[in-house]
C-alpha cells in the first residue's frame, strides 16, 4: 500500500527535507513530486552516503555483481517500475517517473534528484521510494 507522505527528512540528524508537492491534470489524475539534494560536499554527508551504500550492498563483488549504478537502477525499473532520466551541468540531476501498484489503481510518483554522484542520487531515489511506499521503516 502506498502512504504518500508529504516533506518528511531522509536522513535522521538533518535540516533539509525531501520536498512533496502534488499536481492533478485536466483529469483529474494527481500526480506526486518529491525532490531532494543528495550531496557529499561535506565529510559528514560524504561517510553517510558511503556508509549506506556499503549498508545497501553487503555481499557485493564485482567479480560477480553488476555495479552499483546498474542495481540501483533495476531496483527502481523492477520495484517500483520506473524510468530514469539523467542531466548533468554543475551537479547531476536524477528525474524518476514511477507507478505504483496501490491496491486497485496505480499511483503517479516522480522524484528529482539532484547530487554530485549518480549512485549516491539513485540509492536516495531507492531510500525515498521506500519510504513512501513503506518498504522501509520511518
Amino acid at each position: 500500500m502506498v502512504n504518500l507522505k508529504e516533506n518528511f527528512k531522509l536522513r535522521e540528524n538533518e535540516n533539509k527535507e525531501v520536498t512533496y508537492t502534488k499536481t492533478t491534470n485536466k483529469e483529474g489524475e494527481e500526480t506526486h513530486h518529491y525532490s531532494y539534494f543528495a550531496c557529499t560536499c561535506s565529510d559528514e554527508d560524504a561517510k553517510y552516503w558511503k556508509d549506506k551504500l556499503n549498508d545497501e550492498f553487503k555481499d557485493y563483488d564485482p567479480e560477480v555483481h553488476a555495479d552499483f549504478t546498474s542495481q540501483l537502477a533495476m531496483e527502481i525499473s523492477h520495484t517500483f517500475d520506473g524510468g530514469i532520466s539523467i542531466n548533468a551541468d554543475m551537479w547531476f540531476g536524477i528525474s524518476t517517473s514511477c507507478d505504483i501498484w496501490n491496491g486497485e489503481t496505480t499511483e503517479s510518483v516522480h522524484v528529482y534528484m539532484q547530487c554530485d554522484e549518480i549512485a549516491i542520487g539513485l540509492l536516495a531515489i531507492v531510500e525515498i521510494l521506500r519510504k513512501v511506499t513503506n518498504n522501509a521503516e520511518d
